[in-house]
């Protein structure tokens, strides 16, 4: 946050301790009290804003990215030209912002497309369903198109491993920022947390190892948890967190045999390993075919791995990596799907009565 943001924290909290400490007013009172000074903006609310927040920030915010400016502005233009019937101008304007800015192909190019979806539809309807299909295929927390029955293309080609690596580690300025997120994010990754936040960490990892990850039920209300896909394997991935059992339940069973049954639909023919996420490699009844799990320890050496990995990279600025450089790098950690199958997951088996 900016320094002006966090000096406001500061204050706020110092007048929520001032509004505790006053005796001769309830809580109630006192918020009142401070609320009517602030939209009042009595004399000395102003006179501590001031002292408080304004004195201590005398230098101006930075100004923002330029691209991002020059977009945001033609967002409202163009909103504004529909707002006022003139459809046609309102398209022109923000198609020429976003050719002129040429965004990577990301969540915040997919958002805008869905703006430019939504000022064409009056005038070209399928043109709208277009433009909304190619912003849902890059970004599917979007409005779902009615007409899509694939959510994407099932043959499309994955990158390399260490491509994918590179191209996690290229969205940082430099390496401790990969290190401060990585820290950050991998804190959700531990026997007891939720579920949300396990499988958004989970979905985060896979990314940092080199893989295309992916959270199919969440995004498409069908398959697994998480979807982590190599050139030469991909695991299906059912996290159970917060399991007290010490067995996969018939439940949890029937849950991964679909999962995998939704890949091998999705995928024909590509190597898949089931794995579930669970602090036990026993279970009640049969387990379907290679199935492996991922217990306490192997979830920790995961963790390891990838933090050293990280810790890595940011030796070098994110453009002084290559290919190859990342590649035996990832093959010295032990990160290859061979490697982590091998190192991290055991075969899961009926528990003997």
């Amino acid at each position: 946050m900016s320094d002006e943001v966090q000096a406001q924290l500061t204050l706020g909290k110092e007048l929520i301790d001032l509004a505790r400490g006053a005796e001769s007013a309830s809580g109630e009172e006192a918020f009142d009290e401070l609320v009517d000074n602030c939209l009042r903006r009595a004399g000395v609310w102003k006179d501590i804003y001031i002292q408080r927040v304004r004195n201590r920030v005398p230098n101006p915010p930075k100004g923002g990215d330029p691209v991002a400016v020059n977009l945001a502005d033609a967002e409202r233009r163009s909103l504004v030209q529909a707002i006022d019937g003139d459809a046609p101008a309102a398209v022109d304007t923000l198609s020429k912002a976003l050719n002129k800015a040429k965004l990577d192909s990301g969540p915040s190019y997919a958002r805008y497309l869905q703006v430019l979806g939504r000022m064409t539809v009056g005038s070209d309807p399928d043109e709208a369903m277009r433009i909304q299909r190619k912003a849902y295929a890059i970004s599917h927390r979007l409005l779902r198109p009615t007409e899509v029955t694939a959510l994407r293309p099932r043959d499309a080609a994955l990158a390399s491993a260490a491509d994918n690596v590179l191209k996690w580690y290229g969205q940082f300025a430099d390496g401790q920022g990969a290190v401060a997120e990585a820290a950050s994010r991998l804190m959700d990754l531990y026997f007891g947390v939720g579920h949300v936040a396990f499988e958004d960490a989970t979905e985060f990892l896979g990314a940092v190892l080199g893989a295309q990850s992916e959270r199919p039920e969440r995004d498409e209300g069908d398959g697994p948890d998480n979807l982590w896909r190599w050139r030469d394997m991909s695991w299906v991935i059912e996290c159970k967190s917060r399991s007290e059992t010490d067995a996969i339940c018939k439940r949890d069973m029937g849950q991964i045999t679909l999962s995998h049954s939704w890949f091998e639909r999705n995928y024909p023919g590509a190597p898949v390993t089931p794995v579930m996420v669970i602090d036990t490699a026993l279970a009640d009844l049969d387990p379907i075919d290679h199935l492996r799990t991922i217990e306490h320890e192997g979830l920790a050496e995961l963790k390891d791995r990838a933090t050293q990995l990280v810790g890595r990279l940011a030796a070098r600025e994110p453009g002084g990596w290559s290919r190859k450089d990342v590649a035996l790098l990832l093959d010295e950690l032990r990160l290859s799907p061979t490697h982590l199958h091998e190192d991290v997951t055991k075969q899961a088996r009926r528990r003997r009565k």
